[in-house]
């Protein structure tokens, strides 16, 4: 409340009107800026990180669980494109599995493929090389709608 009466009694002595009601536009439109910077300043440094094209490109991807094999994927700076594989299921059978539009949002990505006649949900992520980690890797979990799942790792070549 100091704040606010400081506030509008400099405003009343600046203009030299006692006007209640201007003095109130005043200090109100001092309260939105004020309001509107602290926001603006704020919500800069959030959201999702900068795309990083180092790791756009080919993959090398190996599947486990309850399918099997190796596959290619495709990371573009909007989306992952997990290439038609033809994989193997815990009882041998040769399954193809495609997971063609997994959008990203930063390092992140998620969306829906097939598997045979069935829908399958992959999320994932990118992880760009450091110190420790010698070459941008992708590691998805999929899960297909008969509830069974399985993981898959890859490396750029």
């Amino acid at each position: 409340m100091l704040i606010s009466q400081t506030l509008v009694s400099m405003c009343t002595v600046r203009s030299g009107n006692r006007n209640p009601s201007r003095s109130r536009l005043a200090f109100r439109l001092v309260l939105f800026v004020g309001i509107a910077s602290c926001v603006l300043v704020a919500g800069s440094g959030r959201g999702a990180p900068r795309d990083n094209p180092n790791l756009h490109g080919p993959y090398e991807v190996e599947f486990r669980g309850v399918l099997s094999g190796r596959a290619r994927a495709t990371v573009s700076a909007s989306n992952v494109h997990i290439h038609p594989a033809d994989l193997r299921d815990s009882g041998g059978n040769v399954v193809n599995f495609h997971a063609p539009n997994l959008r990203r949002d930063g390092h992140r990505f998620s969306g829906d493929g097939s598997s045979g006649n069935l829908t399958v949900r992959v999320v994932g992520r990118i992880d760009p090389a450091t110190e420790t980690l010698t070459k941008a890797r992708l590691v998805c979990t999929f899960e297909m709608s008969d509830k069974l799942c399985g993981r898959a790792l890859g490396w750029k070549p």
